[in-house]
């Protein structure tokens, strides 16, 4: 669901960077997640999404991530990625 998905990368964002300006940042994610151009990687724990600079925040805050986990947002993810396989490496479909 990516209205779904895109609130849980919006309150990891302010989680992290709390204090930080962000400019339409749900509007941008929702964009890049709708479009499959936000970029991301898949580990034992969850998701981490990686947002260049001025992608969702000035140039000085660098590249921001935000990790959804298994853990805290279960809901959007299938049952096959949250298991921890015997070896790191595992064939996704």
């Amino acid at each position: 669901n990516a209205e779904e998905l895109t609130s849980a990368i919006v309150n990891r964002l302010y989680e992290d960077n709390g204090r930080m300006e962000f400019e339409n940042l749900e509007e941008r994610i929702l964009k890049m997640v709708v479009e499959n151009t936000i970029k991301w990687s898949l580990d034992y724990n969850g998701v981490t999404f990686y947002f260049n600079p001025y992608d969702i925040a000035p140039y000085a805050a660098g590249i921001l991530t935000a990790t959804i986990t298994f853990n805290n947002y279960p809901n959007l993810f299938k049952p096959k990625y949250k298991q921890v396989p015997e070896m790191y490496c595992t064939h996704l479909q």
